[in-house]
């Protein structure tokens, strides 16, 4: 009987390292807002947003890597009652881990990020788009549907350097493992 058992929870183990193992291909909607809101000695206005995260990578028994696009929304610049905008996307590549407990799962990202911010003009002076990367990280936590569909909720933050603002996310989405 306690070899069964044993067995038994072996092959659960083995099962759950399985299931964070494989390509995968996510995509989430979120909440994005700008930390340190001044450019160029230029304040913003509105420096909270809709965002989006679309994230493809691949996961060995819960370790490996993730690439993934960003649309952080645009921050709104003023000076007096003039206003312009300015878009803010981002790329990162990362490394990740995701542990199960069942149909439950936690995950972890750590890499570089890569920020652009769209150009402007107020008041006759131009304010040039830029790029400029820095750290980037995630973690989040989700629930497995079935063995190729989960859905998660994930924080994100991708530090600008350069002039441009650091970026953070709260999103939920849904995600398919091949």
């Amino acid at each position: 009987m306690k070899k069964l058992l044993g067995l038994c929870l072996l092959s659960l183990i083995a099962l759950q390292a399985y299931a964070d193992t494989g390509p995968y291909i996510e995509g989430n909607l979120g909440y994005s807002y700008i930390t340190n809101t001044v450019t160029d000695g230029i304040s913003t206005q509105d420096s909270q947003h809709f965002g989006f995260n679309l994230n493809t990578g691949v996961m060995f028994f819960g370790f490996g890597a993730d690439v993934g696009y960003s649309q952080y929304g645009a921050p709104i610049y003023n000076v007096g009652l003039t206003q312009e905008t300015a878009y803010l996307n981002g790329i990162h590549l990362a490394f990740k881990t995701q542990q199960s407990i069942g149909p439950i799962f936690f995950l972890g990202k750590l890499g570089y990020g890569w920020l652009n911010e769209g150009g402007f003009e107020i008041y006759s002076r131009e304010i040039p788009s830029r790029s400029g990367g820095g750290l980037y990280w995630a973690f989040g936590g989700g629930f497995q549907f079935t063995p190729n569909v989960y859905a998660q909720i994930t924080y994100e933050q991708n530090q600008g350097d350069n002039g441009i603002p650091n970026v953070n996310m709260v999103m939920m989405g849904l995600g398919y493992t091949f």
